[in-house]
């Protein structure tokens, strides 16, 4: 090959050590389609009640009974707080169990598989993004997680793991929170942070949203694969 593209450096650094040419490894990093996104923000249309959003697949690598378990305590201190789930996949009858076994169903809503355009809506009304990533038993990680840019661009602080290119897409501290792979208590614990203070919300969010706009672009990303094309 000529070249191997990559989104994030931690996958580059994968290759680099797996033997591939540091040079022929170009970072382009993913991007969303802003124009498009841009029709559904709404500044300041927040649910009343605290209100966090998961969109993804429900599969081993994102752990969403990982999730469940930090949502779990979450409504110990926030009782009318609601978990919105968004996606499908094979671990939707664990999840449906879990939330029976655990009496949650007046808290946590799986809506299943939605049009972008729904998703969207429940995006800009959420107040916090939350994603549980892990590596799966058989190795399987997740990437760098376009849902978590989108989440940014409807100012939504995000709270996930330290895995993969993660830590490039959410700025711990900065961002959002991220806590280390299957530490779900933790994970309760950045949720309860944020809920109990609109003001980090707002910061965390404004400043995932500017930098969305500033280096997450898909025009730039499509920009950069033709310049790369045009080289070979």
């Amino acid at each position: 090959s000529s070249y191997n593209i990559v989104a994030s450096n931690f996958i580059r650094r994968r290759l680099a050590l797996a033997g591939v040419s540091e040079h022929n490894i170009k970072l382009i990093k993913l991007g969303i389609n802003i124009d498009f996104l841009e029709t559904f923000f709404k500044d300041g249309k927040k649910t009343l009640f605290p209100s966090l959003i998961y969109v993804g697949r429900l599969v081993e690598k994102k752990n969403p009974i990982a999730l469940l378990k930090s949502f779990s305590i979450v409504l110990k201190k926030y009782p009318k707080a609601i978990l919105n789930i968004i996606g499908d996949g094979p671990l939707k009858s664990d999840v449906l169990q879990f939330i029976k076994i655990n009496k949650l169903e007046n808290s946590v809503r799986v809506k299943g598989t939605l049009k972008p355009a729904d998703v969207f809506t429940e995006m800009n009304s959420s107040w916090v993004y939350v994603q549980h990533c892990v590596t799966s038993s058989r190795g399987d990680q997740e990437g760098f997680s376009v849902s978590m840019l989108e989440a940014a661009f409807f100012k939504l602080p995000v709270v996930s793991t330290f895995h993969n290119g993660i830590p490039e897409n959410v700025l711990h501290k900065r961002t959002g929170f991220l806590v280390n792979e299957f530490d779900y208590e933790k994970m309760a614990d950045k949720i309860l942070i944020l809920i109990s203070d609109p003001q980090l919300i707002s910061k965390m969010g404004s400043m995932g949203r500017d930098r969305v706009l500033k280096s997450f672009r898909s025009s730039e990303r499509i920009n950069n694969f033709i310049s790369l094309l045009n080289k070979v």
